[in-house]
């Protein structure tokens, strides 16, 4: 028999259109106008360690007095399947996690912040130069529009006299109108031009650039649910199962400034469908391809809107308690989606400068408490990566002294509550390239 390598795994994660929606596999990824969009794939980051999901059935045996010494004198029957699919543990990288985030709040607001790179309305078959070339790294829009078939057609991205990022539009005998976006920024290394593959029927294209785009994940009434792939397994002789009806009861962001790399991750909790095991989606390799490997993050707090050079390190929850819910329907799988009461809550550890906490700790003083994470990489010119935090209404849970090193330090518990400036008990803001 022949082993089979734990290198080969993979994770991708997508939106439902519906929960538990049929063929969960088959969409292309976010950055292709028709066919992806805003359910389209992204690969997960998933660090190499985690042994991933774990589907179970409930196997049940039976009890019985049969006059046996055996502890099981009759087979066992299949009972209901569990929702638990256990957790995933990945660096935070602010596209590729962005479906966790709505998963948890629902709401998403996105502000794009518009780049200088243009082409007016151009036949693809004249797709060639830009008529104004990107102010630094750009992401790039294009728009196809009137198109009417396609065969084999590819659009590839070119900076100075490398081609750094092709866009597969792919074959079609109807429109392939729609916007398709690059997944990584171009411009800072030399003058883009384009070259094209294949043909697009009638197809005309307006060509954009996007400096950043900044999100606003805020509490919302309903969440989506997602599928997750999870490839390279070999209990699917395809090699990649697929898990529908995704919710994520609860993610966990955690931070160590006093550890060299200063990484950001992210922990999610997943429920979930065992759905299909079918074809491979591509894996596209993102986090190496297009995206930063994001050590070296500094966090900044601010306590009613004054720095707060104090904290060491820090773990969030963020739990929207969504659950799955089975009624009688003929299936051993749940049948939708409930949403629970959303929680923000977690624990900063901090070097105290003066008895302020200790005092809000005691007096159970409601205090506006933001986090603010940064990386030494940049969007765009002076623009870097963000996650921001707010919590308007913070008030601080508990209090246990301890030490860093030999510095008196303490961790500090803190819980968020609702406010209508959050729109809820928090709200985060990430900046990145994610206009979908």
């Amino acid at each position: 028999m022949a082993a089979y390598g734990v290198w080969q795994r993979y994770f991708r994660i997508r939106k439902e259109a519906s929960f538990n929606a049929a063929s969960p596999g088959s969409r292309s990824d976010w950055n292709h106008g028709a066919g992806g969009a805003a359910t389209g794939w992204f690969d997960l980051p998933v660090i190499k360690d985690s042994d991933g999901l774990q589907p179970k059935s409930t196997i049940i045996y039976p009890g019985t007095m049969a006059g046996k010494r055996a502890m099981n004198p009759a087979l066992p029957v299949a009972g209901a399947y569990p929702t638990e699919l256990g957790n995933l543990e990945m660096p935070y990288y602010p596209e590729m996690c962005d479906r966790l985030l709505q998963a948890v709040f629902g709401g998403v607001a996105r502000t794009e912040t518009a780049g200088s790179a243009a082409l007016a309305s151009t036949a693809y078959g004249s797709l060639a130069t830009l008529t104004a070339q990107p102010t630094g790294d750009e992401q790039l829009k294009f728009v196809i529009a009137s198109s009417t078939a396609a065969s084999a057609a590819i659009i590839s991205i070119i900076e100075g006299s490398t081609t750094v990022e092709t866009i597969t539009i792919g074959t079609s005998v109807a429109t392939v109108d729609g916007a398709y976006y690059s997944k990584g920024g171009w411009g800072a290394g030399g003058t883009i031009t384009f070259s094209i593959a294949g043909t697009v029927s009638s197809g005309m294209v307006v060509v954009s650039g996007i400096k950043s785009v900044s999100t606003v994940h805020s509490v919302a009434t309903t969440t989506p649910t997602f599928v997750i792939e999870q490839g390279g397994r070999k209990e699917s002789d395809a090699n990649s199962e697929f898990l529908s009806g995704v919710v994520i009861p609860t993610i966990v962001l955690s931070y160590d400034r006093s550890a060299p790399d200063s990484m950001l991750m992210l922990n999610a909790t997943a429920q979930g469908i065992y759905g299909t095991a079918t074809t491979p989606t591509t894996f596209g390799n993102e986090a190496a391809q297009f995206y930063q490997p994001f050590a070296a993050w500094t966090g900044n707090a601010s306590v009613d809107g004054s720095a707060w050079a104090e904290v060491v390190s820090a773990q969030i929850t963020i739990q929207p308690n969504t659950q799955l819910y089975a009624v009688s329907s003929g299936s051993q799988n749940p049948s939708a989606k409930v949403e629970g009461e959303m929680e923000v809550f977690g624990t900063m550890t901090i070097i105290p400068a003066a008895s302020t906490r200790w005092t809000d700790y005691r007096a159970s003083t409601v205090r506006n408490v933001e986090l603010e994470f940064l990386t030494p990489f940049f969007v765009n010119g002076a623009t870097p990566y963000r996650l921001f935090l707010e919590m308007t209404q913070c008030t601080f849970s508990d209090y246990t002294r301890n030490r860093q090193n030999q510095a008196q330090g303490a961790e500090l518990g803190f819980r968020a509550i609702y406010n209508t400036t959050d729109g809820g008990p928090a709200k985060v803001t990430s900046v990145c390239r994610l206009p979908l």
